[in-house]
């Protein structure tokens, strides 16, 4: 029942925790071998990530996608549009004709919750005015063209912990006001095609998608949070300019995959990117040189032996790096401004 209240709250999301003024420059190192340690996913869970959470996400869910936060970031980030349902929740006992609502789902005026009932499919005739839908936990292994096609005025789409393999071509496409889409803990392969350019949060983490090619976010010029780690990504499985359409993209985590060297061609109005936990070994000094507005960055639990000159230099505004965990011996030179390490810095000579 807890579930079902959670989504009958106000929707409203920020992106970002309110900022405590004056904080300083923080850099962490640890060296160690290398190893997916735990600890980045807790102070990563601080991020300021977390205020993209809406109220309607339940608590498996808030901690599936990361939770916490930590109040003394800046609130940097722009804040995504609120949803606001507006009646008390009803189900098929207290019906009322203005809104179809499949059986067993929970339903209120342009809200739908169908999640955790084992469907396969999504459910035939949702009604034309629904904002949010939310079907995550159940076995749905493909989005039909035709399942969401009248569902122009949805804004919510989760669709999380599914067994999605398949999203038909045009599946997404008639969604032309939708914010925000979940589709993490599924079995995509691929980065979904025609994804709405209204689009402002995309969750793709811990499926099987093995590229990001150039084109794969076209158009997406509206999207300010991107997660995608935990996916079979190694090498150079992220193309040169994937990420350059998206003029406003501020939080960007591809943590937990192969990958062996930062992304190319990464927006310059990121403030976070978090890219822990994968296979890089050296900071080039040109991977970060277009990324000045960057205020938190994450390379901790690479294999990172060398960070090369002035590699930091174009981060003047960072407040925060986290490089533990790697096979640094020295602390790299160029850092800007560096004011602070933390207590628990250890360096080995």
């Amino acid at each position: 029942m807890s579930c079902i209240l959670g989504l009958f709250l106000l929707i409203s999301t920020t992106c970002f925790l309110q900022a405590t003024s004056g904080m300083k420059s923080q850099f962490s190192f640890r060296t160690h071998h290398t190893v997916r340690h735990p600890s980045f996913n807790a102070r990563n869970k601080r991020s300021l990530e977390n205020r993209f959470f809406p109220a309607f996400m339940t608590e498996e869910m808030m901690a599936d996608e990361g939770s916490g936060v930590d109040p003394k970031l800046d609130a940097y980030i722009p804040s995504i549009p609120a949803v606001h349902p507006t009646k008390p929740p009803r189900t098929l006992d207290t019906f009322v004709p203005d809104l179809t609502c499949p059986f067993t789902c929970q339903c209120q005026l342009k809200l739908i919750q169908c999640s955790n009932i084992r469907l396969k499919e999504v459910p035939a005739e949702l009604p034309d005015n629904l904002e949010i839908l939310d079907l995550q936990d159940n076995k749905i292994t493909e989005i039909k063209d035709d399942d969401l096609s009248n569902l122009v005025d949805l804004e919510v789409l989760i669709l999380r912990n599914n067994k999605i393999s398949v999203i038909q071509r045009n599946a997404l496409a008639p969604l032309v006001k939708l914010q925000r889409l979940y589709l993490s803990r599924n079995a995509l392969t691929t980065i979904p095609p025609n994804i709405p350019t209204t689009i402002m949060e995309l969750r793709l983490h811990d499926n099987s998608i093995k590229k990001i090619p150039k084109n794969a976010f076209k158009g997406l010029d509206q999207l300010i949070c991107a997660v995608l780690g935990n996916n079979p990504l190694a090498g150079d499985a992220i193309a040169d300019g994937a990420f350059s359409d998206m003029s406003k993209l501020a939080f960007l985590r591809i943590a937990e995959t192969n990958i062996t060297s930062i992304p190319t061609g990464l927006p310059k109005s990121l403030k976070e990117l978090h890219l822990d936990s994968n296979m890089i070994k050296q900071v080039k000094k040109g991977d970060l040189a277009d990324l000045v507005n960057i205020v938190r960055l994450g390379l901790s639990s690479n294999e990172i032996e060398t960070v090369d000159d002035d590699a930091f230099k174009a981060l003047v505004h960072v407040k925060e790096i986290h490089m533990d965990y790697n096979q640094l011996t020295t602390v790299p030179h160029g850092f800007p401004d560096l004011k602070k390490l933390q207590e628990s810095t250890k360096l080995v000579d």
